[in-house]
């Protein structure tokens, strides 16, 4: 399937839509086929290709659906993007006002756009930008309870900070994954930022916000990262344990030195994916200038060890239900 031409030539055949949801009641964003006589599982891009497949006509094996970061089970997003393929034209508002009308109101379209014919929603990003939350403080919030980890133990932000500050940049995260394959995965990684802003709110608590950036991410990678700064401010971690766990992943988890438990799900919201501008739909994405190519430290190294992956024990942490389950990554 081919886009469409310039000038006055039908509108191109490549689209992504932005998405927004909140994945409490999914089983992460990609699709899982089910086993047979087995039910469907719920998941967000199962309801976008349903809603897709209805204002165009096309079946789900030829709308070609791509999300940028399969957001795991109870991950939320407000900058998820998708791509995807069309014989129909669609004008970009009132496709989204369509989506819209048949999506549940747990999942929102924010735009949809035509894009180049060689857009790909996950290699042609700059990065993806997370955030983690987490309300601190002796009372949980009941309005966050569905958006931020409640974390009730005494927490230094000083400590947070200073563990936090250790990420960026390129590093052995194989201590930060719940992959079950981590004897060959690539654990190499670059982050671009690891951030955290602190509101103080009413009643003494504090609502904490963990930005990071990055341009790949392994399984349940920020949600490790997250739990890692959160036991060094609640002082039972040091900022040495995390540089020695950022050095050789292997040789920490192989030592039983991994002492937190990978934070929860909902706390995690996907918060954008970018790109290069790419402002003609009609050229080839990557035949245009890169202008203004903000992140291009992101094409980390890849490589991975054959040692193996031995259990560790979890640290002192809430009850975790909806942790995730199989087929996603990047939470």
């Amino acid at each position: 399937m081919t886009a469409g031409g310039g000038g006055g030539g039908p509108p191109p055949l490549h689209y992504k839509v932005v998405l927004a949801y909140d994945g409490a009641a999914y089983s992460g964003w990609q699709y899982q086929r089910p086993a047979p006589g087995q039910r469907l599982v719920p998941t967000v891009q199962e309801e976008v290709e349903k809603a897709l497949s209805t204002i165009t006509g096309e079946p789900r094996g030829r709308l070609r659906v791509q999300g940028a970061s399969r957001t795991d089970a109870g991950v939320h997003a407000r900058g998820q993007v998708a791509q995807f393929r069309s014989t129909r034209a669609l004008h970009n508002e009132r496709a989204r006002a369509s989506l819209n009308k048949l999506l549940p109101e747990d999942i929102r379209a924010r735009e949809v756009a035509p894009v180049p014919a060689d857009f790909s929603a996950i290699s042609s990003s700059l990065y993806k930008e997370y955030t983690y939350t987490v309300c601190a403080g002796p009372v949980a919030d009941p309005l966050r309870r569905g958006t931020a980890l409640h974390f009730r133990w005494a927490l230094d932000v000083d400590r947070c900070r200073e563990a936090a500050a250790l990420f960026p940049g390129l590093h052995d995260f194989a201590a930060f994954t719940n992959n079950p394959k981590q004897g060959t995965v690539q654990t190499m990684r670059r982050l671009g930022a690891c951030e955290l802003s602190v509101d103080e709110e009413e009643g003494g608590a504090r609502l904490l916000r963990l930005r990071v950036e990055g341009k790949g991410f392994l399984f349940k990678m920020v949600r490790h990262v997250a739990a890692a700064v959160l036991e060094a401010g609640a002082g039972r971690l040091e900022p040495g344990d995390v540089q020695d766990a950022l050095a050789d992943g292997r040789a920490f988890l192989a030592a039983g030195r991994r002492q937190w438990r990978v934070a929860p799900a909902h706390g995690l919201c996907l918060e954008r994916v970018a790109y290069p501008p790419h402002g003609d739909p009609h050229a080839p994405m990557h035949a245009q200038p890169p202008a203004g190519r903000a992140y291009p430290a992101a094409l980390h190294a890849r490589y991975g060890s054959s040692a193996p992956l031995r259990a560790t024990r979890a640290g002192p942490w809430p009850p975790a239900g909806g942790e995730g389950g199989p087929g996603a990554a990047g939470g």
